[in-house]
Parts: structure tokens; sequence; C-alpha cells
């Protein structure tokens, strides 16, 4: 029986593997362009075929008058955040899931490396780190669920108090905005939180 592969989480702290995760829409199949552009060639569609006008790309349609931005006009979901940095989940060695995620802003970087999961909770107590930015709150402990907690619903620690948890300030995700862990949707930390057990490895570049 061949040994059994690990899971493993991987983070970008860049916009480069953001774009190395996007996997385009299939556009139509190349033997069919072939084939449309012979009919026009030849003065029209064989008979038993559609004619080909019937077939002419939306992309084409919309490059009409429509100068750079022509053709590429993608409407994007609504709810969801901007495209930026990325946590990949791979399983059997093979990427299965892609989240958007926020890293840790300027001076409170989150730290590069490989790590694992050291431990998991839900709706975990936040252990305010005693830092000039925590301000009042240093060195305090904030009960998990309650308005004032900001590590939401699930959370997963790595390295000296990082760690990957959910977060409400939806609008963070995509950017550089933590304090050096490394935030979730609610939705996506969730699933995450279910997908990977306790030692699965996490590598941060």
């Amino acid at each position: 029986m061949p040994p059994k592969l690990p899971t493993l989480i991987a983070i970008a702290k860049g916009e480069l593997h953001a774009r190395q995760s996007h996997h385009p829409p299939v556009a139509e199949r190349p033997h069919d362009r072939r084939r449309q552009a012979a009919q026009r060639h030849q003065g029209g569609a064989r008979r038993g075929d559609r004619p080909a006008h019937r077939h002419r790309p939306r992309q084409a349609h919309q490059a009409e008058g429509h100068g750079e931005a022509a053709g590429r006009r993608v409407p994007r979901r609504r709810d969801r955040p901007p495209r930026g940095y990325r946590l990949s989940l791979f399983k059997q060695l093979k990427r299965a899931k892609v989240y958007p995620i926020a890293v840790g802003q300027a001076g409170l970087q989150t730290p590069a490396g490989l790590y694992k999961i050291q431990n998991k909770a839900v709706n975990p107590a936040w252990h305010v780190p005693d830092s000039p930015w925590a301000g009042s709150l240093a060195g305090t402990v904030i009960p998990g669920g309650v308005p004032e907690n900001p590590i939401k619903s699930r959370w997963l620690g790595i390295y000296d108090g990082v760690g990957v948890h959910g977060t409400d300030a939806r609008g963070s995700i995509g950017s550089n905005a933590s304090h050096g862990c490394i935030r979730m949707l609610v939705e996506d930390v969730q699933k995450l939180y279910d997908a990977v057990p306790v030692g699965t490895p996490i590598f941060i570049h």
C-alpha cells in the first residue's frame, strides 16, 4: 500500500501567488474556432451545421468600441473580497482549495517559515499581547465570542501567538492588515478548521 500523503497549507505573502493560484474559465475549444473560421472563409456553413454567426464569441461583440478594456469584463461577486494574498490547501500534493486572507502589516509581518498547526479552538479567548499597539488591553484576556474579541469563530495556532483565525473585518481581506496573524473570512476558516488536524504542516513564504 503506498504511503498516505500529507495535508499541507501554503501561504504566500504576495500578489505572485494570487496570480498563480487563479485558474481562468475554460474558453471555447480551439478546434471549434478553427472550424468556424474555415466556414467563414469558404463563404458559409456546411449543410447540417449552424451558421457561423450564431457562434460569435461574446468577447468579440464587446470588443467593438470599448478600447483596451474590451472583451475582458468579468463580473465579480460582491460578497467576496478583491484578489490579494491567498492560503492554499493541498490534499495528496494537489491544490484542493484556495482562500483569500489578510496578513501582517508593516512592522508586524507574518513570520515566514515552515511550521505546524500547534493547536485548534472554537471561539477562543484572546490573550492580548503585552505590546504597545494593544494599548490599554495589553496583557488582558478577552473572552471568546464577545464583540471585543477579534478572533472570530475558529483559531489554528502556529507559532508564538501567531495563528489563523476568522475576522469580521471583511474589508481587510486581501491586504496587510493584521498584527501578524492570518485573517480569514469566518465561513472560510470554519471549512479550513474542519479540513486540517493538529500537526498539519503550514508553509509561509
